[in-house]
């Protein structure tokens, strides 16, 4: 294990000690377990991080550029990172169905201005920046450092979706049942990649 990897583990054990004790063990459990079906969650475990490396930005327009490598939905969402050893390359860091969520997610926060909230924004935000300014943006080994807020602001979004379920029409169940099987047929779509096809994939020159 390197640094890089002792410190993020250090990253998250804070994070999930402050989430639980506000939010409960419950909540935190439901939370993990979506975690651990993420593409960039399950490609950590396989791959790890490779080590830090500070190469500070030189102007505005590096910063500019490396922030729009970091939010680029075609990183998040459907390449990731150009290196083999840490993504499959057929899906992000992210599931494409999280676009929604995530998106529901940041509207719920800012619609309810909570400290809480406030913090995951201020939280996201910043660790965007930083990757940005240390010019590890585009990268799974950078981004992994911004991927924790933005999978918490997924799960709120979730949160969400299944509260306006519990409380909707017929039409809007409708929609949300059929979001949900798109999720689950996505999900399943990427394990059996990156289980069964990827692993071949590394052994390759």
């Amino acid at each position: 294990m390197n640094n890089s990897e002792i410190l993020y583990l250090i990253y998250f054990i804070i994070f999930l000690l402050i989430y639980s004790k506000r939010n409960g063990v419950k909540k935190i459990l439901f939370f993990v377990a979506f975690l651990l079906i993420t593409p960039w969650c399950l490609q950590l475990f396989k791959s790890g991080s490779q080590v830090i490396i500070l190469e500070y930005v030189q102007n505005i327009n590096q910063f500019a550029a490396n922030l729009s490598a970091s939010l680029s939905t075609n990183f998040l969402f459907f390449m990731g990172d150009k290196n083999k050893l840490f993504g499959t390359r057929e899906t992000g860091p992210f599931y494409i169905f999280q676009i929604l969520l995530i998106v529901l997610g940041f509207w719920k926060i800012i619609s309810r201005k909570t400290t809480e909230n406030l913090l995951i924004l201020i939280w996201f935000l910043a660790a965007v920046a930083l990757v940005s300014l240390i010019n590890r943006a585009g990268t799974f080994s950078g981004g992994i450092w911004y991927f924790l807020p933005l999978q918490l602001i997924s799960f709120i979004g979730a949160e969400y979706l299944y509260a306006k379920y519990l409380h909707s029409g017929f039409k809007l169940k409708l929609f949300i049942i059929l979001f949900l099987m798109f999720a689950i047929y996505e999900t399943a779509n990427f394990m059996h990649i990156f289980f069964i096809h990827y692993p071949k994939r590394l052994l390759l020159p």
